[in-house]
């Protein structure tokens, strides 16, 4: 059984999946709250399934880009469970995850691709887009998520949740819209076959993918979200 951690963003979730079903889930909007509700919302997962830590097969957590702090919370609360136990560490990064979402999204709108766009804050955003090869799971056509400045975006996020921008192409702004979507159960599907494919991160090298360095800055415009 996959446990699964989303911290990337003002929510904070967690997902346990067999392989089969969701057995257990949870999530929450918690801005600048996650070191106090996530030990507690895996421990609330693991009783409602009935199963210690120790009878898990990994850990999946949202590896990045997102909040620095979000990420941090949740890779080394991911990284201690692996090490106290003894568990397999999977990455998934956050358009990975969003990914396995929005692909039920392009199917209903017969998109040929979809770009996910997330606020970055200080005026940047972070982006990516799948596209579909027929009816197949989307692929990410960039693996290396690139950051798009605000004067770029900005009428994306304003017109509608699905503004189109060129021929069969949809942007979603992912950051407040789409927060119902449970990122976590996706984190925990994607991590359960990662596992099964030995795809595991190295406890001791593995770090959030953050992208944007670090800079404490007051922003030229107040943030759109």
């Amino acid at each position: 059984m996959i446990l699964s951690i989303d911290t990337y963003s003002s929510i904070c979730g967690v997902a346990l999946f067999d392989g089969e079903k969701l057995i257990a889930g949870n999530q929450e909007r918690v801005p600048n709250r996650h070191s106090e509700v996530l030990l507690p919302m895996i421990d609330s997962a693991l009783k409602k399934a009935g199963i210690q830590v120790d009878e898990l097969t990994g850990v999946a957590v949202i590896s990045g880009p997102g909040s620095f702090t979000g990420l941090r919370i949740g890779v080394s609360t991911a990284k201690g469970l692996c090490m106290g136990s003894d568990l397999p560490l999977i990455s998934i990064g956050t358009f990975d995850a969003w990914g396995e979402l929005v692909q039920e999204l392009a199917n209903e709108g017969k998109k040929t691709e979809i770009g996910i766009l997330i606020d970055a804050r200080q005026g940047d955003w972070y982006g990516s887009v799948f596209t579909h090869n027929g009816w197949e799971k989307p692929i990410c056509t960039d693996l290396q998520a690139w950051i798009l400045q605000h004067p770029e975006v900005k009428t994306w996020v304003y017109e509608s949740d699905q503004t189109l921008s060129g021929h069969g192409k949809s942007w979603l702004n992912v950051y407040d819209r789409l927060h119902d979507h449970h990122l976590a159960q996706a984190a925990a599907r994607i991590g359960f076959h990662r596992l099964k494919n030995g795809v595991i991160e190295n406890l001791h090298e593995f770090e959030p993918v953050y992208i944007k360095d670090f800079i404490v800055r007051v922003p030229a415009n107040p943030s759109l979200i």
